[in-house]
């Protein structure tokens, strides 16, 4: 089985979860940093909360070009 996924540049894919996180109303998006390398995706920081930790984790997966996520968010205050 050949599986095909969309190729899109750093900047898109960083643009494209950042939108994301900005129309999640369950999401704090200025307390999480995204990193970007190829496909891979590493959120860092905190949140109050599992389900935002989990709508950031859902924001990232949705974006075009990503391949893996490594959600490290914490919860804190």
């Amino acid at each position: 089985m050949i599986t095909l996924r969309p190729h899109a540049s750093l900047t898109v894919i960083h643009s494209g979860i950042e939108a994301a996180f900005k129309r999640s109303s369950e999401l704090e998006a200025s307390r999480v940093q995204v990193e970007v390398n190829g496909g891979h995706v590493t959120l860092r920081g905190t949140l109050p909360t599992w389900t935002e930790i989990n709508a950031a984790a859902l924001g990232a997966w949705n974006a075009a070009g990503v391949t893996e996520v490594d959600n490290q968010v914490h919860i804190g205050a």
